[in-house]
Order: C-alpha cells, then structure tokens, then sequence
C-alpha cells in the first residue's frame, strides 16, 4: 500500500441519496469547471476557506487554489474522470463529510488535444476530500479540504510546465 494513504472503511454511512448526490457535486463541480474553463462554477465549488494539498503543497484559501490549480490548469486542455467514489463520512448536524474517490487525467497543451501526434500527459491518483454544507442552504455543499495524492503518472512532463504560475502560456 502506497504511504500517506488514509484508513478506507469498508462499511460506508447511511446517507439519503439525494444528499448523498449533494455532497459529491462539488467536486464534480471544481473539476467540470477546470476542463471547461468555467471560474463561476470553479468559484461555486470552493469554500473560501479551503485547503489544497498536491503531495504535500498545501495551499490554503479559496484565492490561493484558484490562482494556483484553477487559473493554471484550466488553460490547459484537460479531463478529469472520477471513480469509485465514496462517501466514508457522514455528519448530518455539522453539516459536513468526507469523500475519497480515483481519478485518471488527461492534459495537453492549448491546442493539441485534438492532434493525434502530440503527447499528452496522463496521471492517476487518489482524492481525500472534506466538503461542507453551505449555510442556509440545506442542497449546496462545498469543497473544504482537497487532498490529491498522485501515484502515477505517464507522457510529457512539459505539459504542466507549459503553463506558469498565473495561467498564462510561456514563450517555449
């Protein structure tokens, strides 16, 4: 087993499904939001006072993930497939829960996502994701803590760093 990996329960608590869904959508939100370029559903996603980790980086707040995941990689050509998504806890009065799911991604450079000839860079990992109910609204949950913990990945490095810090393409 890879380190750093939280304790996966097998049992999973009892959540009604149309919350159930509620409380997975912010992530499906975030990661809609990045391949589609979409900052008002990325912004819809993310509590303002959420933490990131990327094997460790740890950003904190929702300016910090924004200029430094969403406002790089969604200048990307990017899809995010999440699976085998679980929610493994569950509590009802705080109004929050944690989910842990797969993910495999596909990124290109701008513009070469449909090229046939050009290497793209494909990663698979793990997300640890702790959302929180949205005050006043019982349907809106958002992303609290994201911890995405990379395992493998495989192609062309120089894809993420064709991009720099503020989104915008680098002169290559």
């Amino acid at each position: 087993m890879a380190t750093g990996i939280p304790n996966i329960p097998t049992f999973l608590p009892k959540i009604p499904p149309q919350t159930k869904d509620a409380i997975i959508d912010p992530v499906y939100r975030a990661l809609l939001a990045i391949d589609a370029a979409n900052p008002a559903l990325f912004a819809s996603a993310i509590h303002e006072a959420a933490r990131f980790s990327l094997n460790g980086r740890l950003l904190e707040g929702a300016d910090a993930i924004t200029t430094h995941v969403y406002d790089t990689v969604s200048k990307i050509e990017t899809t995010h497939h999440l699976s085998n998504l679980r929610v493994i806890e569950f509590d009802e009065l705080e109004g929050t829960a944690s989910l842990v799911a797969t993910v495999l991604a596909q990124h290109y450079r701008p513009g070469e996502g449909l090229d046939a000839s050009s290497r793209g860079l494909l990663a698979g990992g793990l997300y640890f994701v702790g959302v929180i109910r949205e005050e006043g609204d019982d349907e809106v949950w958002r992303v609290k803590e994201w911890s995405l913990r990379v395992l493998w990945r495989e192609g062309d490095e120089g894809v993420m760093a064709s991009v720099n810090g503020d989104g915008e393409q680098k002169e290559e």
